[in-house]
């Protein structure tokens, strides 16, 4: 048994199921690029993951999924501050566009809390910005992104998902 298995049912007598193991070492090969399937071999238990079985294969789907929302972050994050460079009016307001895109479609305004009720309300379009703040001011600020949601970042490593073949037909 997995040592972090064999804790979990130490201590509270719970037994997995083959399929959750299965599944959770998929997951877990998928973000780490297939580091924790080496560490199973090194420690002798790899032989209680079956990695030909569907939920080993769903596992590691799901660490490709979870990716993706890092992955996403970090084009948003960098191409928003790749824009603050131009100073073509042009280039910039496409970039503008695109970004209040991602925002409306893909970041916190589609969330269904309360805290982001009305969001989609205040993403205003690249003329406002301008008329508002002035060209400089305006440029600036497409690089501003927040913080909080930029710890997103890390989740990218899911992507290992993509590169971690195993040796089934």
């Amino acid at each position: 048994m997995d040592p972090v298995f064999k804790l979990i049912h130490d201590t509270t007598g719970y037994e997995p199921s083959d399929a959750t193991v299965n599944a959770a070492a998929g997951f877990g090969d998928g973000m780490t690029f297939g580091l924790t399937d080496k560490i199973r071999d090194r420690m002798g238990i790899n032989g209680v993951v079956n990695k030909c079985s569907t939920a080993y294969s769903n596992g590691n789907t799901a660490s490709i999924l979870v990716g993706q929302v890092g992955a996403g972050r970090a084009v948003y994050v960098v191409g928003s501050k790749a824009l603050t460079y131009s100073r073509n009016a042009k280039v910039l307001e496409a970039g503008s566009n695109v970004r209040n895109f991602m925002k409306r479609y893909m970041g916190p305004a589609v969330i269904p809390l309360k805290s982001f009720k009305g969001f989609r309300d205040r993403i205003k379009p690249w003329s406002e910005h301008v008329a508002k703040k002035g060209f400089d001011n305006a440029r600036q600020g497409l690089g501003r992104t927040d913080p909080s949601f930029n710890k997103l970042i890390p989740l990218s490593v899911g992507q290992g998902g993509r590169f971690n073949e195993t040796e089934c037909e």
